[in-house]
C-alpha cells in the first residue's frame, strides 16, 4: 500500500485510493490468509485441536462480523470501485492470472 497509494492498512494512514496492486490483485485479503494458515500450521504442529477450534471460533467471527463491516466501508468509502473490485477478485480463494 505505501509504494502504490502511499497509505498503509492502519486507519490514521489510510490510502486515499482503493489499492488494487501487488498481493490486493491476486485476493482480498492477503494478510489474513498467511494468518489464518500460521495458526493451522500451530495446531497442526502441536497436534492442538484446541488451537483448530480457536481459529475456527475466529474466522467465523470474521467472516460474520468484521467483514460485512469492513466492506460496508469500502463500499461507503470507494462506491463502484469497490463493487466492481469485489466481483473479479474473491475474498479466500486467489485468482490466478496467466500472461
Amino acid at each position: 500500500m505505501a509504494i502504490y497509494v502511499h497509505g498503509t492498512p492502519l486507519p490514521v494512514d489510510s490510502p486515499t485510493k482503493l489499492v488494487v496492486q501487488g498481493p490486493y490483485a491476486y485476493i482480498r485479503n492477503p494478510m489474513a490468509i498467511p494468518g489464518l494458515g500460521q495458526g493451522f500450521s500451530v495446531a497442526l504442529f502441536f497436534s492442538s485441536i484446541e488451537i483448530t477450534i480457536h481459529i475456527l471460533v475466529g474466522l467465523i467471527i470474521w467472516v460474520l462480523s468484521i467483514k460485512p463491516m469492513e466492506e460496508s466501508y469500502l463500499v461507503d468509502y470507494f462506491s463502484n470501485e469497490f463493487e466492481h473490485y469485489k466481483l473479479y477478485v474473491k475474498c479466500w480463494i486467489p485468482i490466478i492470472k496467466i500472461m
